[in-house]
Formats: structure tokens, C-alpha cells, sequence
């Protein structure tokens, strides 16, 4: 989610959140049919989906990870996403790091058919 859409559904500026860029590896972005938002699934779910091996570069997603969220924040990240996310615990990597070096323990919204 790009800060601007993140302080929107935050109900304030962010002013004591720390943005840093971030690679989550072993996962794909896919454009969501009728929806203005992208989803993310496990690398072996989008090469069965797509019927090929995927690449190296094809295999990560860029994002931001996002430190200082308080528990209003985090129930308004829910209640924006609803039910179209499961919550994942992942670590992400930051760019230009090997994926596995430094990782950080995060949470991802990951698309969910229900």
C-alpha cells in the first residue's frame, strides 16, 4: 500500500511512522480481476496458475514495510482490507540484500477467495 493511500485509511499523516522500502521473496504480484488493487501468492501457486517456471526477478515483490503502526491503526488496516486478505507473518528483505540476510519479522495482506 503506497503512504498516501496508507494515511488515508489511517485517519492521520503518519508522522510517526518509518517507511522503508522492501523485497518479499518467494511471492508474486498478480492484477485481481474487477479490483483496483494488485494481490500477492506463494511462487508455487503462480507457477501452477501460469503453467511456467516463474524468474528470478518474477519471484519477489517490491513493497514497503512500515514500522510505528499502533493497535488503531492496525484494526483500521483490517477493517479497509476486509475480507478480501488473509493476514500472513513473514519476513521481508530489504532491496538490495539476498533474500534470507537481515530478513524482519512483518505482516502481509495476501488476496484470499472467499
Amino acid at each position: 500500500m503506497v503512504p498516501q493511500i496508507l494515511t488515508r485509511v489511517l485517519g492521520h499523516k503518519g508522522e510517526t511512522l518509518a517507511f522503508q522500502d522492501a523485497i518479499l521473496p518467494d511471492y508474486v504480484r498478480h492484477c485481481v480481476k474487477g479490483a483496483d488493487y494488485p494481490g500477492i501468492l506463494p511462487v508455487q501457486s503462480s507457477t501452477r496458475l501460469l503453467g511456467r517456471e516463474l524468474t528470478e526477478e518474477e519471484s519477489s515483490v517490491r513493497g514497503t514495510f512500515v514500522q510505528g503502526l499502533s493497535l488503531a491503526d492496525v484494526r483500521a488496516l483490517d477493517v479497509f482490507e476486509a475480507e478480501r486478505v488473509s493476514l500472513l507473518i513473514i519476513s521481508g528483505v530489504p532491496p538490495g540484500l539476498t533474500p534470507g540476510v537481515h530478513p524482519h519479522p512483518a505482516s502481509v495482506t495476501q488476496y484470499a477467495r472467499r
